[in-house]
């Protein structure tokens, strides 16, 4: 009877015990409906969801039986999601500017190129449009950053990458450039400026006719528009098949650029921010949740 006693207690002591006690996430069908919620109002007002959102990953985690580390394990968690939330709600990408539209990354034959100013014929009489011809390649590339090329200029580094040679010296038409503009304001692409900045609407920047393999032709443009707000500035991509009796734009993509103001700044660099912001906050959770457990444990 003392062997068998024995040999129980030491296959019990034998036993997984660190696998058997190591916490499940606890998340269900309301925890996601409440952190859905959570987002939907953060992407209004961005403050709130910075001091929500902790407290909402901190319950989930302390239900789970890691309450003691809830706040820590929040921080490190929450910090890449805010700095992503605020990308995308300022810039209109999480992580890094997208890259161009596929349509100009395969074109096959560029017959005009022409740079464009002063883009807005409700505003202004006339675009000036500027003639782009030879070699893509001697163009100059500017460069907001060390590493992010000037947004306009998307397209010209793309066309100099595969030496591309424009075949015609005449610019393009003014018919096909306020074409643009009107398609693109008339499907809602084009966003206003806020209070005090009226001419986020004005257009700069390159409009060119391609040629597809299929021979079939296109026209292209990346676009610039004035300040939304102050150093913040939309940058418009637009595609729009030649081949159709009205002219309309058949691909888009677009975002928001800085230029000074918060020039360079990244999704990582907000993630430090909100690591830093959250610090003082985890400190105070993480003395209140001591302070809790020592009061039950006094009851």
């Amino acid at each position: 009877m003392r062997f068998a006693t024995i040999r129980c207690s030491i296959a019990t002591c034998a036993k997984p015990v660190g696998l058997r006690q190591m916490p499940k996430l606890r998340f269900n069908l309301r925890d996601l409906l409440w952190l859905t919620t959570l987002i939907a109002v953060g992407c209004k007002w961005p403050t709130l969801l910075i001091i929500l959102l902790p407290l909402f990953v901190v319950a989930v985690l302390s239900r789970s039986g890691i309450g003691s580390l809830a706040p820590f394990v929040a921080i490190v968690v929450i910090s890449p999601i805010l700095g992503m939330l605020f990308s995308l709600y300022y810039w209109r990408y999480p992580f890094s500017q997208p890259p161009l539209l596929a349509e100009p990354r395969n074109i096959g034959i560029v017959e005009q190129l022409s740079h464009v100013n002063c883009l807005n014929p409700l505003r202004y009489t006339a675009a000036t449009i500027g003639a782009v011809t030879g070699a893509v390649s001697g163009l100059p590339v500017g460069w907001n950053t060390s590493t992010e090329v000037y947004a306009t200029d998307r397209i010209i580094q793309e066309l100099a990458s595969r030496n591309t040679t424009i075949q015609s010296q005449q610019p393009v038409s003014a018919d096909i450039v306020t074409s643009f503009w009107y398609a693109a304001n008339r499907a809602g692409l084009l966003v206003n400026g806020e209070s005090g900045y009226p001419e986020t609407k004005r257009l700069n920047g390159y409009i060119g006719i391609a040629r597809r393999a299929d021979g079939s032709r296109i026209a292209f443009a990346t676009l610039l528009g004035n300040e939304q707000s102050n150093d913040h500035y939309p940058y418009y991509e637009f595609i729009a098949p030649l081949d159709q009796e009205d002219f309309g734009i058949t691909q888009s993509q677009w975002f928001y650029i800085d230029i000074a103001g918060l020039e360079g700044a990244n999704w990582l660099g907000f993630t430090k921010i909100s690591f830093l912001l959250l610090a003082p906050i985890t400190i105070v959770m993480q003395i209140v949740w001591f302070a809790w457990r020592s009061f039950r444990r006094l009851r």
